[in-house]
C-alpha cells in the first residue's frame, strides 16, 4: 500500500473514532412544537414548548435517545396582551391551568439562582401563579392551589428525545397528544397530580 493510501485510511479511520466519540450533530440541539392545552374547566391554551437537550456520546442521528435535558422553555399568551415565558433550568413543566384570572404553573425543578424568577418552591410539584399583573407568587401550601386542578397536562418527552423529535416545528393537538401519551406512558401520567409538601 501506498503512503498517500495508508494517509486517506488513517484519516478514514480518525474520522470514524471522532464521529463515534462526538457524533456528526451540535452537541447541543432543541426540539419545539406548539401544544394544546386542556385546562380543567374545558378551555385550552396555545403553548410554545422548547426542549433543549445535550448529547451524550456520538451517534449519527440528531437527536439522540439518551440526550440529557438541560432545559424546558414554555411561552403562552396570558391574555389578548400579555404573553408569559420562562425557562425551567434542569426541570419540565407538568401542569398549566388557569382560574380567577391566575395563572397556575406546576414543574418538576428549576434553577434556585436568585436572578431566576420563579425558582423552586415548597411544594412538590413546585407550584408558581402568574397573576393578572404579570407578577408572581408561591403558593405557602397546597391549600392554596384550587382542587379544580388537578391533572398533569403537559406532554411530558416520552419516551425520549428521539421518538419526540417527530413533533419538532409542529402544532400537537390534544388528541394527538393524548394518544402519543397513552402509547408511551410515564409514571407522572396523565392523572392527579399528588400533592406533596416535602417536610
Amino acid at each position: 500500500m501506498k503512503r498517500r493510501e495508508w494517509m486517506l485510511l488513517l484519516a478514514v479511520i480518525g474520522l470514524l473514532i471522532f464521529v463515534g466519540r462526538y457524533g456528526i450533530h451540535p452537541r447541543q440541539s432543541s426540539i419545539e412544537w406548539r401544544e394544546e392545552v386542556k385546562l380543567h374547566d374545558g378551555r385550552s391554551v396555545l403553548v410554545q414548548v422548547r426542549r433543549n437537550y445535550e448529547r451524550r456520546g456520538g451517534g449519527y442521528e440528531k437527536y439522540s435517545a439518551n440526550s440529557r435535558l438541560r432545559s424546558m422553555t414554555i411561552s403562552f399568551n396570558m391574555d389578548s396582551s400579555k404573553v408569559f415565558e420562562h425557562e425551567f433550568v434542569g426541570g419540565t413543566l407538568q401542569f398549566l391551568d388557569e382560574k380567577d384570572g391566575k395563572w397556575y404553573l406546576g414543574y418538576n425543578s428549576d434553577s434556585s439562582h436568585p436572578s431566576v424568577k420563579i425558582g423552586n418552591t415548597a411544594l412538590y410539584p413546585h407550584v408558581a401563579v402568574l397573576h393578572a399583573d404579570g407578577s408572581l407568587s408561591k403558593p405557602g401550601s397546597w391549600d392554596d392551589v384550587p382542587v379544580e386542578i388537578k391533572n398533569s397536562n403537559i406532554l411530558p418527552a416520552t419516551p425520549n428525545p428521539a421518538v419526540i423529535s417527530r413533533f419538532h416545528q409542529t402544532t400537537v393537538g390534544h388528541e394527538e397528544k393524548m394518544l402519543h401519551w397513552s402509547q408511551h406512558p410515564t409514571g407522572a401520567g396523565w392523572g392527579v397530580i399528588h400533592r406533596v409538601t416535602p417536610r
